[in-house]
């Protein structure tokens, strides 16, 4: 990695950790906030749902412009809107204004998510799959010192101000790196009539095929990287119109994980506190390392996949696998053991752990697979994946009563399981779609025969 990519790898890094910071903050200061605002604790809920709706605008909003403004004006948008609404937030006195705020705020997450997805897939096609999921350790780096740096600061000066500060900080020194770097942004040169001719994978012994004249190569590089073993990761052969995306089954598809994915990381990250201290019958307080436990394993588990792919141990979908089945069995146990503290805390590390490499994991193999429309395609998946954010934790909330807490903690560990499904028939149409193209590449035309005499 050369320095300019370091430098950049760096400033998102950094944006990520402030991201982090600031997103996670809103839950453990809720009593503050409404406290602040003279609203009942229920009422200041509502701030969540305003900025859970300001981040399906901001997704929406971003990939339409994605189009039209560069994604590094888009992430220095987001983030300056992060750094000045998540400094309002602690301390506003007026309920109206931290709703106005969190909504703002979740239109800036919206612009971070979508335009350091493009960013890193035009800047890190080599290294995509393990450059992500390293860029979203941060996000669970900010998660966790955030709480930690609540904590201080409450006890010294008795004000969460300083905690918030922190991850605006972050993102306004992310902003200034990002002032003077060069960010590729993406370009439509290629001509419907040109094919795009993948380089074969390493190790295969074969000649990498050279740019032919009047030939475009396309923004990303179509060629393999270590933790990769499929063809599919090459461009598409042409650039598609975004509109034309939303027709193809496949994007559905990748949708529906992504949805999958949320239910299990939101719902299991919502209440498996309430749920050990239910039915350990235990206070939250104690409860509460659960939580430390799974954002400390969904950390470890991003860094740790990363290393697997650059080491080519494991390709993504190998690592993929692993991580569904690995994060719906360890669900299970929690949902069977509630009660057993020691069981409980090390399967929530667990799942975590194995939760940590499916959400960037699988948007490196989105981003290659639609470099031709990342703005759109990142919309979709990112409304899709806060939709089930917004409903399923309210609606394991409303069956505990009626099935009981083991159940509930049952449905994040089988959401998980079933990410299984749609990932293998997206991976099988890929495949299969490829097949195609590659027999229609190798029908030679046909040539009159020569007749003699």
């Amino acid at each position: 990695m050369n320095q300019s990519r370091r430098l950049l790898f760096f400033t998102l890094f950094l944006a990520y950790i402030g991201a982090g910071v600031i997103s996670i903050l809103p839950g453990p200061t809720l009593l503050i906030l409404a406290q602040h605002t003279n609203v009942p604790l229920d009422i200041a809920g509502w701030s969540f749902t305003a900025s859970s709706i300001g981040f399906a605008l901001g997704v929406l909003c971003a990939g339409f412009l994605s189009g039209k403004i560069a994604p590094k004006y888009l992430l220095m948008a987001g983030l300056a809107i992060m750094a000045t609404f998540g400094t309002v937030i602690p301390l506003t006195h007026l309920f109206p204004l931290l709703i106005a705020s969190q909504f703002i705020m979740g239109i800036g997450f919206g612009f971070i998510d979508v335009s350091i997805n493009i960013i890193v897939a035009l800047s890190f096609a080599d290294t995509l799959g393990q450059t992500l999921n390293n860029l979203h350790s941060a996000f669970g780096i900010g998660a966790l010192g955030g709480p930690l740096v609540l904590s201080l600061t409450l006890q010294m000066i008795h004000d969460a101000t300083g905690a918030y500060l922190l991850g605006a900080i972050a993102g306004m020194v992310a902003i200034f790196l990002l002032v003077r770097q060069h960010v590729p942004r993406a370009t439509a040169r290629a001509h419907p009539t040109q094919h795009h001719h993948p380089r074969p994978y390493p190790g295969t012994g074969q000649k990498e095929s050279q740019p032919q004249p009047g030939r475009s190569q396309g923004t990303l590089s179509g060629g393999a990287h270590p933790g990769d073993d499929e063809a599919q990761v090459i461009a598409p052969t042409q650039v598609q119109p975004a509109s034309s995306v939303f027709k193809q089954l496949l994007l559905w598809l990748f949708a529906l994980q992504f949805f999958l994915y949320l239910a299990a990381e939101v719902g299991f990250n919502s209440w498996i506190v309430t749920a050990i201290s239910q039915t350990a019958s235990i206070t939250l307080a104690l409860a509460a390392p659960a939580a430390t436990a799974f954002w400390s394993g969904l950390t470890i588990g991003r860094l740790i996949g990363a290393q697997l792919l650059k080491q080519g141990i494991l390709t993504e979908h190998k690592l993929l696998y692993c991580s569904f089945i690995g994060g719906g069995m360890s669900g299970l146990l929690v949902a069977i053991f509630p009660d057993h503290l020691w069981l409980s805390f090390s399967a929530s590390a667990l799942v975590g752990f194995f939760f940590g490499p499916i959400w960037p994991g699988a948007m490196a193999i989105v981003s290659r697979r639609f470099v031709h429309a990342l703005g759109a395609v990142s919309g979709v998946l990112l409304i899709s994946a806060g939709i089930s954010g917004m409903i399923v934790p309210v609606l394991m909330g409303f069956l505990i009563p009626s099935i009981g807490v083991n159940w509930v903690m049952a449905i994040p560990a089988l959401a998980c399981l079933l990410i299984c499904i749609p990932f293998s028939l997206a991976h099988w149409r890929q495949r299969h779609t490829l097949h195609l193209q590659g027999d229609a590449h190798t029908i030679k035309p046909e040539t009159p025969l020569s007749s003699t005499i």
